[in-house]
């Protein structure tokens, strides 16, 4: 590998599905949706992001490596280049840890060059550890992820007790009539955001803009990169719960849900979780990654660990190391997460929607 590094170049890539960038991700196997160039652009047109993409290669022209980008406005904070923004894990896609620790190296020489700005770098592993003196690794939240099996045959979640609990719990949302299916185009999708607002504003989260939804449907979903389950009863139909899921290589990550309060008793999560890890281990795919899980909330690690899921320490790492957030989720005091969160579950749903918009582009 020495060989292939003398001579390597940065160059910068166009977001697009026919070029170098795309032929890359594709030919690594441990590639993920986020590093794709379809995913530069959702965020580029769902939230108006500026994104750029550094490559590295080598002395041949030879594509060694991408580290996908993009700039935060900071309007209330410090401006900030980010791998990615409103994006979980995102590294550098390299042939080898040598590569990546340039193409890191390239980002840091980016933010020296600009005033006023920090370098976020979003990893899932350690390997980077030392690749810039001056950078700090902050250990990030857990991932939750389900490892499937490559054969086909009965799926098991945990201890027998815990699969004969899922498995109840699913029967229950059948036998009341509930049914899982695949969402088939923007209508399914508008009904579901409705149900997102509700759940995320119950939450007490500001919601992400349905131009991010749309875009990501429009850029995704053709090839199967983004998918809508959405569990629903009656004649008319009505919508229970949906959760949006992104898949690329070997793995299907479920990203957003969003559901009825009155219906959670109907199990609709559970049927749509059930549908989803049994379609992914039907399409190949070897991970379910359930996403990330805040420190301290516990109900959610439990909800996730239930399925088989383990889990996965994220890092972040921080240039200029000065001034870096130790966690930058630790909140305030438990009076005032509380009071904030009853203030925002008053907010009007139509509002929340705006709101979250700008905050997500802007902060």
């Amino acid at each position: 590998m020495a060989q292939q590094l003398v001579g390597a170049k940065i160059v910068e890539l166009e977001a697009d599905t026919s070029g170098r960038w795309a032929d890359f991700v594709r030919s690594r196997p441990g590639a993920v949706i986020y590093q794709h160039p379809q995913w530069a652009q959702v965020l580029a047109r769902g939230y108006g992001f500026r994104t750029l993409a550094l490559g590295c290669e080598d002395a041949s022209g030879t594509l060694l490596g991408v580290l996908p980008l993009g700039y935060t406005a900071g309007i209330l904070r410090r401006r900030g280049l980010s791998s990615l923004p409103r994006t979980p894990s995102v590294g550098p896609l390299a042939v080898n840890g040598d590569v990546g620790k340039i193409l890191m190296r390239a980002a840091i020489d980016r933010v020296r060059a600009e005033s006023g700005i920090r370098l976020e770098i979003k990893v899932a592993e350690t390997t980077y550890a030392g690749a810039v003196p001056d950078m700090v690794r902050v250990r990030w939240d857990a991932t939750y992820v389900r490892e499937l099996s490559g054969a086909a045959g009965e799926l098991r979640f945990g201890t027998s007790r815990n699969h004969a609990q899922i498995e109840r719990a699913v029967r229950k949302s059948r036998r009341v009539g509930v049914k899982v299916r695949a969402g088939d185009g923007e209508e399914d999708l508008w009904r579901w955001y409705q149900l997102y607002l509700e759940t995320v504003r119950r939450h007490g989260v500001p919601p992400r803009p349905y131009t991010f939804f749309q875009a990501a449907w429009n850029i995704l979903s053709p090839g199967g990169m983004m998918r809508l389950l959405v569990a629903e009863e009656g004649s008319p139909s009505r919508v229970l719960a949906g959760s949006v899921f992104f898949a690329y290589g070997t793995t299907m990550s479920f990203a957003f849900n969003g559901s009825r309060g009155d219906a959670l008793p109907l199990r609709p999560n559970d049927a749509i979780h059930w549908q989803a890890i049994h379609d992914a281990q039907a399409g190949g795919f070897r991970y379910y990654d359930l996403g990330e899980v805040d420190a301290g909330n516990e109900g959610l690690a439990r909800f996730k660990t239930k399925w088989g899921a383990e889990p996965h320490w994220l890092y972040r790492y921080y240039y200029p190391a000065h001034g870096a957030p130790a966690h930058p989720r630790v909140e305030a005091g438990g009076h005032a997460k509380q009071l904030a969160r009853m203030i925002w579950r008053r907010v009007p749903i139509r509002a929340t929607a705006v709101i979250g918009g700008l905050l997500y582009r802007y902060l």
